[in-house]
This record gives C-alpha cells, sequence and structure tokens, in this order.
C-alpha cells in the first residue's frame, strides 16, 4: 500500500509503500527519521482522529485500525516544545550537535548567519504597505539580501501571488482577546476600524490607545498616525489579527487544512492543488481534475459539472425511441420549436465571461426571443440559473454577479422599474429535473447568492448583510435582463422575449423571512445607467427608432388590466418560454447618418454593401446580423480583424491571410481567386476598419 504523510509545519511530504499491518509505533520512527522529529513529539491525524500506538487493552494499532488506504494523506503536527532546559552539549542530539557545530563556525550576526523566525508553512499576520492593514499571509520562503538582513516570501491567502517583505511587517496571529477592562492607555493593541465608515467593518490595523471609556465601551486609538478614532465594536487584540474565524467560508473559516466540499473540492473536499479545480459554469461549484478522472483541463471554454450536465443517456439516440420511463409528462408545452433547448451556436468573444459591466454593441432596450440568444450575445451567459457570478474566484476582483435575469420566479421580488427587490436562489428541491418548486428549506449566502452580496461594496461579506448606504454606486456594476415572464407581477416587464434594462447596483443585501415562511436572502438594487429605461418616454423612442422588437405596456396600467384579448394573450403565453412574436407592421428601419457616410467611403467594398443594404431592414439588430452574413471572414468565420480587401472583392482577417500564405494556401477562400504571393498582407483597409469599429464597438 502507498499512502503519504505531510508535515503541517513545513508542507514536506514523504511517500510509503508499506503494509496495511505497519503498527503506528514504527510509522513514527519512520517519521523520525525522514523528518527529525522525535516520536513523543509526533502528533498524527487522520480523517479528524489522531492516531494512539495502543488501545485501552494494550493492543499494537495499525494503520489498517484505522482505515488507511493507499493515495491517502496522515498529518503531522509536531508539538512545540514551550520551554527548553540548559542541557550539556555532550547531552544533545546528533541533530543539535551539528547545528551546535555550524553555528560556532559561522559568521557573527548580521553577516550571514541570522535564523528565519517563522518556518516556511506558517500562518502569519503580515502588513499591506498600500493600506497599513494586516492581512493573513502564508510563509513561502526565507532568503538574506544585500544588507544580510532577512526577507520572507509570503502568499496573501486572499490575494494570488507572492510578495517579499520584512520581518518588521509580520507577526503572529493573534490569539488573546483583551476585555474591556484589560485595555490600559498607551498600550499598543489590534482593532478593527473602517476610515471610510466609522462604525462599519473594515480593516485589522494595529493601534495605540490614547483612552478608555469604559462606561460607553468605547476606545479612543491612534491607527496610521491618524488619531481620535473611536473602535466600538470591542474586537480588540492583544498583539495580532484575526484567525481564520473572519474568513470567507462558514464551514471551515478557509482553513487550507480543513476538507470542505463548499470552499473546496465538490466531491473530495480537498483543497490542495488549487490550480487543477475546475469551476462550472453553471452552479459554481469546484472539482478537482483527478476527482473526475481527467487529466487536462478541457478545451471548450465552459464546463458544467457531472450534477448540471444533460448526460447522453437521457437523450434520445437516433433511431431509437426513449424509455418509457424517461418520458416527460405535459407533452403540450411549446418549447419554442426547438430553439429554448439547443445550444449555442454562437459565443460572446468580444468580452471574457469574467466581465462586469455593459457590453460593446449591447444597447438599452434591445430584445430577443429565447433566452439562448441572451447567452450567445454574453449579456447572461447560463442557460438556466438566474444569477450570473462566482463568490470563489481566486481573483477577487472577478468576484461578484455580472449579470442576473427578473423573471419573477419568487414572491418576495417586488419590481419598481428604477429599483427592485431581488430574492436570491436556493430553498427548493428541484429534484426529479424539475425547473421550479415551491420553497421547502432556508435559503443559505453561499454560490450565486454570496456572488450577487460580494456586488456590494460592503466588505467584509458576512451572513449579517450589509448596506452600502449613499455609497452604493461604488458597487459592482450588474446586467439586468427582464423576461416576458415577469409581466404577470409587474408593469416593466417586456410583452414578450428577453430585454435588456441596462446597468444596476446592489444598495443593500439580508436574510428574511419570506412568504412562504422560510428564511431568504434579499437584495435591493438601483438602476445606475446613462441610458433612459426602456418604459421612459426618452426610451421609447429609442427603441421605436432603433427598430428593436419590444411591445410595451404602460407602467400606469396594473398586472391584469385591459381588455379580454390582453387576457387571452397572457393567458396562452403564461406557460410557454418561447412564444412566437405576434405579427405587426414594421416600419424600415433608418440607419444614422454618420453610418452612412463611413459606408460610402468604402468604395472597396461597394459591392459588398451594396448586398447588405438591398435587403429589407426593420431594426439595428437586422442590420447588424446582415453584415455578419455578407462580410464574415470564411476562414476564421469571424468579423474580420485588421481587414485586408482582395482583388476579387472579398475581405480576410489580417492573421488569416498570413497564416495562409504561411501554409503555401495563395487563393481566395471565398472564390478561389488566385491571390498572388506577392500580394501585402500589410494593407488594411482603414475604411472598412472605421465602419465596422462604429457598428461593432470593442471592449
Amino acid at each position: 500500500m502507498s499512502c503519504r504523510v505531510r508535515n503541517s509545519l513545513t508542507g514536506a511530504e514523504i511517500k510509503l509503500n508499506e503494509s496495511k499491518l505497519l503498527p503506528i509505533k514504527q510509522l513514527r520512527q519512520i517519521i523520525h527519521e525522514k523528518f527529525d522529529v522525535e516520536p513523543s513529539l509526533q502528533r498524527l491525524f487522520f480523517k479528524g482522529k489522531q492516531l494512539e500506538d495502543c488501545s485501552e487493552n494494550e493492543k499494537d494499532l495499525t494503520l489498517f485500525d484505522y482505515s488507511v488506504a493507499a493515495s491517502d494523506v496522515i498529518l503531522l503536527m509536531p508539538r512545540k516544545v514551550l520551554a527548553e532546559m540548559e542541557t550539556n552539549i555532550n547531552d544533545a542530539s546528533p541533530a543539535e550537535k551539528v547545528k551546535e557545530e555550524k553555528t560556532s563556525t559561522s559568521e557573527a550576526p548580521g553577516e550571514g548567519s541570522q535564523e528565519p523566525t517563522w518556518s516556511v508553512g506558517t500562518y502569519v499576520d503580515v502588513k499591506d504597505k498600500d493600506t497599513g492593514a494586516f492581512f493573513l499571509a502564508q510563509v513561502k520562503g526565507f532568503k538574506l539580501n544585500e544588507n544580510q538582513s532577512g526577507e520572507y516570501t509570503v502568499e496573501f491567502t486572499e490575494y494570488p501571488g507572492e510578495f517579499t517583505t520584512t520581518e518588521t511587517e509580520i507577526r503572529n496571529i493573534p490569539r488573546n482577546k483583551l476585555a474591556i477592562q484589560d485595555i490600559k492607555v498607551d498600550e499598543n493593541v489590534v482593532v478593527n476600524y473602517n476610515f471610510d465608515n466609522p462604525g462599519q467593518l473594515g480593516f485589522w490595523y494595529e493601534a495605540k490607545v490614547e483612552q478608555v471609556k469604559r462606561t460607553t465601551r468605547t476606545v479612543i486609538c491612534t491607527i496610521n498616525k491618524e488619531t481620535g478614532c473611536q473602535v466600538k465594536n470591542l474586537e480588540i487584540y492583544k498583539s495580532e489579527a484575526p484567525d481564520f474565524t473572519e474568513m470567507d467560508c462558514e464551514k471551515c473559516k478557509t482553513n487550507p487544512k480543513r476538507k470542505c466540499k463548499d470552499c473546496g473540492c465538490r466531491k473530495c473536499g480537498g483543497k490542495e492543488d488549487s490550480e487543477t479545480i475546475m469551476m462550472c459554469d453553471e452552479c459554481n461549484d469546484g472539482y478537482h481534475l483527478k476527482c473526475l478522472g481527467l487529466t487536462s483541463l478541457p478545451e471548450d471554454d465552459e464546463w458544467y459539472c457531472p450534477q448540471c450536465k444533460n448526460e447522453n443517456n437521457i437523450v434520445c439516440a437516433g433511431g431509437k425511441a426513449m424509455k418509457a420511463k424517461e418520458r416527460k409528462e405535459g407533452g403540450g408545452r411549446d418549447w419554442g420549436r426547438g430553439q429554448a433547448t439547443e445550444g449555442r451556436s454562437k459565443e460572446c468573444t468580444i468580452v471574457s465571461k469574467d466581465h462586469f459591466g455593459p457590453i460593446p454593441g449591447i444597447e438599452v432596450g434591445m430584445c430577443w426571443q429565447y433566452r439562448i440568444q441572451v447567452s450567445e450575445e454574453g449579456i447572461h451567459r447560463p442557460h438556466v440559473a438566474g444569477i450570473s457570478g462566482s463568490a470563489k474566484s481566486k481573483d477577487r476582483n472577478l468576484r461578484g454577479c455580472q449579470s442576473i435575469v427578473l423573471s419573477g420566479g419568487y414572491e418576495d421580488d417586488v419590481d419598481s422599474g428604477d429599483s427592485f427587490l431581488y430574492t436570491g436562489s436556493g430553498g427548493r428541491d428541484l429534484s426529479g429535473n424539475k425547473r421550479t418548486a415551491a420553497q421547502s428549506s432556508d435559503q443559505t449566502l453561499d454560490r450565486t447568492n454570496e456572488a450577487l452580496a460580494w456586488s456590494c461594496m460592503v466588505r467584509p461579506v458576512t451572513d449579517k448583510g450589509g448596506d452600502a448606504g449613499e455609497n452604493w454606486r461604488e458597487g459592482k456594476p450588474v446586467r439586468v435582463v427582464r423576461a416576458y415572464k415577469l409581466k404577470k407581477h409587474s408593469v416593466y416587464a417586456p410583452e414578450e422575449g428577453f430585454r435588456y434594462d441596462g446597468i444596476y447596483k446592489v444598495k443593500r443585501y439580508w436574510q428574511d423571512k419570506g412568504e412562504s415562511g422560510f428564511k431568504v436572502w434579499r437584495y435591493e438594487l438601483i438602476r445606475d445607467d446613462p441610458s433612459p429605461a426602456p418604459w421612459t418616454e426618452e426610451g421609447r423612442a429609442i427603441i421605436e427608432r432603433e427598430g428593436y422588437v419590444c411591445i410595451m405596456r404602460n407602467p400606469e396600467e396594473k398586472p391584469g388590466a385591459g381588455g379580454d384579448s390582453a387576457s387571452k394573450k397572457r393567458k396562452s403565453s403564461d406557460n410557454d418560454d418561447n412564444e412566437e412574436p405576434a405579427k405587426k407592421s414594421r416600419k424600415v428601419y433608418e440607419m444614422a447618418e454618420e453610418w452612412k457616410q463611413l459606408i460610402l467611403a468604402d468604395t472597396r467594398n461597394k459591392a459588398l454593401w451594396d448586398q447588405v443594404l438591398e435587403k429589407e431592414i426593420y431594426s439595428r439588430t437586422d442590420l447588424l446580423d446582415q453584415v455578419r452574413t455578407v462580410l464574415t471572414c470564411q476562414i476564421c468565420f469571424e468579423l474580420p480583424n485588421q481587414q485586408v480587401t482582395t482583388k476579387c472583392g472579398h475581405n480576410i482577417c489580417q492573421d488569416c491571410l498570413k497564416q495562409s500564405f504561411k501554409n503555401e494556401v495563395f487563393t481566395c477562400p471565398t472564390c478561389r481567386n488566385d491571390l498572388g504571393k506577392d500580394l501585402d498582407t500589410n494593407d488594411i483597409n482603414k475604411d472598412l476598419e472605421a465602419v465596422l469599429d462604429k457598428l461593432f464597438p470593442r471592449a
């Protein structure tokens, strides 16, 4: 059997090829030889249990008794000697003798003989040079610089990357919380303080006590040379900053040594080899590659975990009938002629999937008939989930919610147009592939709920909630899409399809008891977009001018009001996610004069632009689709980037053309005309580039 033993202080590991019947006593001797840790100082743990040498009846215990299997890890936590008595050099151990000999022959202190105070792998508090606050970090290395002074390489637990700092900027993690009667004037303490919003949670600073008001339980301190700072939360420590209890995960407190399926691998709970953990694009859960049976990262841009992925065995293969037990009841539902459940036919490459804020080329008021189209444009990428975002990204700047879809899924939602109250996800039993169900349990602040909380500017994100107050605009931008199904509850919803309504910011979030009787997480979002809202008079004018297909209802009209025809129309579409839009008369789209002038300037592509404009166009979206159809590069099937116009009147990306010539292919990919080896690949059509940059703005 092959298992491993890991030293928790240094992170070093040894591999054991021993029998399962190996006694724990012999295991301690092996560890003594490999790690130079005396057996009496060894504390061995496996799956939360401390390994003992013998049982109560003095029977020698073995690895088999503790169910240690192949590839398992036994954790070694050496005991620290609190005080050492002076001993004779002759009585010292061989390792101590070697250390003593090295010390006697080394240089004087300050000339290369300095020993590190903190060993590699130790968790300490490190001062941030920019803020002056202390954050939890792990020691990664130690060396002497040119001045023969010690430098530590550390890595913050909440920020990626390694940093170099000196010993004066490091201290031990605090453990001793001070009571109000134990705090003394002129004493150095560690306090939590927020310079921007005193009274709110902030960062941990080293402070000097100026005054102690025991009646009001207030301590006045000097922090970062600023006097008169009043600390009222009394989270005051004697020497250092908080432990893992102030970290993100409520279950394991983000302790890297504890297994946790919430912040680690969803299958094994481990946090080791974090670079091999993949995040599901639907539920944001992480999985080790080895736990999935994979050896390398998938080439697809999006990946779904086994819980979210549609397995092939539930899809009817060609020429075969679906089993009776796999057939879904209620077959009368219209699934949008296959459009609602099909895969994406294209993907947004203008911005990354972690992009916060507006997407270039997507304007407020644009409407799409199917949810899959919203995903293709990159506005809201998940196919089903109503919240898009992550709270577990290594980069804290990427934590938050990029977009949400309002569809009236929760009875606690309240839509007021420029602001709305949104209910988080979870608390429903969706087993059996159900799309929705009644609330059956309390919601928790994790996954997408926590991601939406990260979009609020209040830090840290805790289950106590947060309110940004007047500073709500400092939060992260959230793209909001309203779905037609919301019209049963809100007059601000579109009559059909899915409409992009602009950027909103999270002002506050809190836990409350919902109408179902269970606790839910609620969020207040306020609109913060320069473009007029679609339900305003100015917004309606833009929609009409640009030809966006979106039938609007008067906000003064109450839900359910209207004539019989309106009621019948709503009733017929209540259970239809992808109903075909009602036919109506549409006027021809009038292109902006600036666009016309740019198109006329591109004389080299006159024939292609005539082909674009000869078709009747009713909206800006129709125009852009037609341009994509006619001007797409036939090598990469994308809009030409750094466009080269050939003599035969076709356009190729400069990079594609160079690659084609490198492969000794000198023909046009569209018409197979010979381009010639002497074609200048640097002759970019600036006129065409100007038109496309205006029609398709880049990030």
